[in-house]
C-alpha cells in the first residue's frame, strides 16, 4: 500500500470520528425524521419574540414591549420595529412570563402564563385594539406558537416532579424522548437514534458534564446521576438542532438548567428507603445470606435576598448504601456460589497467603458500604432590567466497591484483596452574564471550569502482586490487587469560555459568537507494575523426579508458572503517567431571517480550531507493525460545519420544520487500541 493510500484513509478514519451530517424533517408535533447523529445543547437560557399588530393585521412599529418573569420580578423590554417585531434573549427558563405590548393610540395588549422552554423559540403575536373601542388594560388578542428549527423533546419542572423515578438520574426524564434508549445490560447507557452512548453530550448550567475520557459506561463523570432531580428546571433532548451555537455531538443533546430563586422562600424534602425485608433467604435446601440497604434523603431550599434583585437557590442529596456481596465459594453461604472453588478451597488459599506470603488477603463480607452526595448552590442577580448574571457551584462525589473477577461462567472467585474502591469526586461553577445594550445588540458571556478526579484503590493496598490460583475442582482464585489496579489514577480538568452577540436588524437577527475549551487530562495506567503471577497444576516429570503437583500445592511452594509484568523504563510506575491535554477555539456566524410571521429561515456556519502542544513519543514498534507513526494529533485540524433550517406554520394547527448540517464531536479523549 503507498504513502498516499495510507494517509487518505487515516484522514477518512479522522474525519468519520469527528463529524457526521444531519438533516430533519417535520410536521407538527407529531412527525420527525432525523437522520445521523444528534446534538450537545449549549443554551442556558429562553428566548421570545414576537408581534404586536393591530386589529387590522396591520405592524405596530415602536411599541414598547415588557417581558416580565412573575416569580423574580425580572423585566426585559424591547421596542417593536418597523415590522411590529420585538425579541427578548437571555430570558429564565420557565415562568410563567407576563407579556405586556404598549404603544400610542392603543390599549395595552397583555399575554399570561406563557411558559419558556430550555433550547425552544416561543413566538408571541399581540393585538392591540384601539383606545376609543375600550377603556381600561384588556387582553385584546394573543397567539402563541413554537418558532424552533429542529427536532427535540423538552420538559420542564413540572414534568420532570411528576416523573416516577427510583434511581433519580436524568435520564428518567431523557428516556421520555421517543428515540431515546436506557441499556440495562450496559450500565444504564444511554442511547439516542442508536448512536453509540459515548457520542452523547450532557450540560449543566452551561457546563459540559459528559464524560470527557470515555471509561463510565453511564455518559457522567460521575459515578451516578451528577445533579439531584429536585434541582432540575428544565430539560432539552435534541435531535440534529441546526443552530451554530451546538457543537461537540455525534450523539444526543441533553442540556439541564437547574432551578433558582424566587421572590417567595420555598422549599422540599424527601426521604426513601430500600432493604431487604421482602428478600426470601431461603432457595429450596439453601439458606441465603442476601443483605441490602439504601437511604436516599434530601432537600432544596430558595428565596430572595434582595425583592426583584438578588435571589438564592441551594439542593442537597445524599445516598447511604449498603450494596450486597453476591459470590461466594461453592458450600457457602452467598447467593450466588462459584462451583470451582470450594470452600475449603478458598480457606487453604487464605491460610498459605498468610502463613507462607504473609499477605492478608481480606475477610469476604456479605455487605458492601456506598456512597453519593450531591450539592448545588446557585445566586441569581438581577442588576438592572437590562444586565442578569447568575453563578452556580456544584459538588458531586461518590464510591462504588468492585467486586472483580468474581464469575460463574468462568469459574472465578476473589478475595477482597482483589476488589477496589472506584470513587469520583467533581465539582463545577459557571458564571454567566446577560446583557441587553441596547434595542438591536444583546450579548451572553460565559466563564466556568469543571474538575472530576477519578481514583481506583485496591481495598487491601497495591504493595503487593497479583496471583492466581488454579484449583483441583477447576476454578481460579485471585488475591492481591486486581492487575490493572496496580498504578491507576485519572484527573481531567475542563475550563470553558463563551462569548455571544446577538444583532437585531430588523426581520434578521444575527448572532455572531467565539467559544473556547481547554481540556487537560492526567492519566496514570499500568496494569501488572507490581507483578501477575499465575500458579497452575503441573503434570509429573520423571526425568527430573518431580511429582505432579495442583496449583494450590505450587503457590504454596512458590513456584509460580508465568508472571506477567510491565513497568515504565525506569520500573517506576509514576513516570509512566501521561499529562496531555488540548484547545477547540470555535467561531460561529448566523443569520435568523423572519421572512413572515408564519415563516422563519436560519443559516450559519461553524469552524472549530484544534490545537494542542502535548505529541506522544514515538513507538518505533508501532510504526513497523502498522507501516505508518503515532505521532498524529488533532493540533492544527479544523472542522467546518454549515447548517440551514426553517420553521413554517403552514396552518394553524400544523408546523413544519427541516434544515440540513454537518455535526462533530463528541470523541473519548483516552487512546484507542488499533
Amino acid at each position: 500500500m503507498s504513502d498516499r493510500r495510507r494517509s487518505v484513509r487515516l484522514a477518512a478514519a479522522v474525519s468519520s470520528i469527528l463529524t457526521a451530517p444531519a438533516v430533519a424533517v417535520g410536521a407538527g408535533l407529531a412527525i420527525a425524521l432525523a437522520v445521523a447523529p444528534v446534538a450537545q445543547a449549549q443554551e442556558t437560557a429562553a428566548q421570545v419574540t414576537g408581534f404586536v399588530v393591530g386589529t387590522d393585521g396591520q405592524p405596530i412599529a415602536g411599541a414598547q414591549v415588557e417581558i416580565l418573569h412573575v416569580p423574580s420580578g425580572t423585566t426585559s423590554n424591547s421596542t417593536t420595529n418597523a415590522s411590529g417585531q420585538f425579541s427578548a434573549t437571555g430570558l429564565r427558563v420557565g415562568g410563567p412570563y407576563r407579556v405586556t405590548a404598549k404603544s400610542e393610540g392603543h390599549q395595552d395588549a397583555v399575554v399570561e402564563d406563557l411558559y419558556t422552554q430550555l433550547a425552544q423559540r416561543n413566538s408571541v403575536t399581540l393585538v392591540a385594539q384601539p383606545i376609543t373601542q375600550l377603556a381600561g388594560v384588556e387582553v385584546t388578542g394573543a397567539s402563541e406558537r413554537d418558532v424552533t428549527i429542529g427536532a427535540g423533546s423538552r420538559f420542564g419542572s413540572q414534568d420532570v416532579s411528576q416523573l416516577p423515578s427510583i434511581s433519580r438520574d436524568i435520564k428518567d426524564v431523557v428516556r421520555l424522548d421517543p428515540k431515546a434508549w436506557v441499556d440495562p445490560t450496559n450500565s444504564d447507557a444511554l442511547e439516542v437514534a442508536g448512536v453509540n452512548n459515548r457520542y452523547n453530550s450532557v450540560t449543566i448550567d452551561g457546563v459540559r458534564q459528559s464524560d470527557d475520557f470515555g471509561l463510565n459506561n453511564n455518559g457522567y463523570p460521575t459515578q451516578r446521576s451528577p445533579l439531584s432531580v429536585d434541582a432540575i428546571e428544565a430539560v432539552s433532548i435534541l435531535t440534529a438542532p441546526f443552530s451554530v451555537e451546538y457543537s461537540a455531538f455525534r450523539g444526543s443533546t441533553i442540556n439541564v438548567v437547574t432551578k433558582s430563586g424566587t421572590n417567595e422562600f420555598s422549599g422540599s424534602a424527601f426521604y426513601y428507603k430500600g432493604d431487604d425485608g421482602l428478600v426470601g433467604d431461603r432457595s429450596k435446601d439453601r439458606n441465603l445470606s442476601f443483605i441490602f440497604e439504601e437511604e436516599t434523603y434530601g432537600a432544596t431550599f430558595g428565596g430572595p435576598i434582595i425583592q426583584d434583585r438578588l435571589f438564592f437557590f441551594t439542593s442537597y442529596e445524599k445516598l447511604d448504601k449498603i450494596a450486597p456481596q453476591e459470590f461466594g465459594p461453592a458450600g457457602s453461604s452467598f447467593p450466588v456460589t462459584v462451583s470451582g472453588v470450594t470452600q475449603a478451597e478458598y480457606d487453604q488459599i487464605v491460610n498459605i497467603a498468610q502463613t507462607v506470603y504473609g499477605f492478608d488477603v481480606g475477610t469476604r463480607t456479605e455487605t458492601l458500604p456506598e456512597e453519593d452526595e450531591k450539592i448545588l448552590a446557585k445566586i441569581d442577580w438581577n442588576i438592572s432590567d437590562d444586565h442578569r448574571a447568575s453563578l452556580a457551584w456544584q459538588r458531586t462525589e461518590g464510591n462504588e466497591v468492585i467486586t472483580s473477577n468474581n464469575s460463574t461462567s468462568q469459574n472465578r472467585i476473589s478475595a477482597p484483596s482483589n476488589w477496589y474502591n472506584r470513587a469520583i469526586l467533581m465539582e463545577s461553577t459557571s458564571l454567566q452574564l446577560f446583557s441587553d445594550w441596547n434595542e438591536w445588540f444583546s450579548t451572553e458571556i460565559k466563564v466556568a471550569r469543571k474538575e472530576v478526579d477519578t481514583s481506583q484503590d485496591s481495598l487491601m493496598g497495591t504493595e503487593f502482586a497479583e496471583m492466581q490460583i488454579r484449583t483441583p475442582t477447576g476454578g481460579t482464585m485471585f488475591i492481591g490487587p486486581d492487575e490493572f489496579r496496580h498504578a491507576n489514577a485519572l484527573t481531567n480538568d475542563l475550563d470553558t469560555i463563551k462569548l455571544k452577540g446577538n444583532f437585531f436588524l430588523g426581520d434578521h437577527t444575527l448572532t455572531l459568537g467565539y467559544e473556547r475549551e481547554m481540556l487537560d487530562i492526567f492519566n496514570a495506567f499500568v496494569p501488572r507494575s507490581q507483578g501477575q503471577f499465575l500458579f497452575n497444576p503441573t503434570a509429573a516429570d520423571a526425568a527430573q523426579g518431580l511429582p505432579a503437583r495442583t496449583g494450590i500445592e505450587n503457590f504454596q511452594l512458590q513456584l509460580a508458572q508465568a508472571l506477567n509484568y510491565s513497568n515504565s523504563f525506569t520500573n517506576d510506575a509514576d513516570d509512566a503517567s501521561a499529562f496531555f491535554g488540548y484547545d477547540v477555539d470555535s467561531f460561529y456566524l448566523q443569520d435568523e431571517w423572519q421572512v413572515s410571521p408564519d415563516f422563519k429561515v436560519q443559516a450559519g456556519v461553524r469552524v472549530d480550531k484544534f490545537s494542542g502542544s502535548d505529541a506522544p513519543l514515538l513507538n518505533s514498534n508501532f510504526s513497523t507493525r502498522y507501516a505508518f507513526n503515532n505521532l498524529s494529533t488533532l493540533d492544527g485540524r479544523e472542522l467546518i460545519m454549515p447548517r440551514i433550517g426553517f420553521n413554517w406554520q403552514w396552518r394553524p394547527d400544523t408546523t413544519i420544520y427541516g434544515g440540513w448540517g454537518l455535526f462533530g464531536g463528541g470523541t473519548p479523549n483516552r487512546p484507542q487500541p488499533p
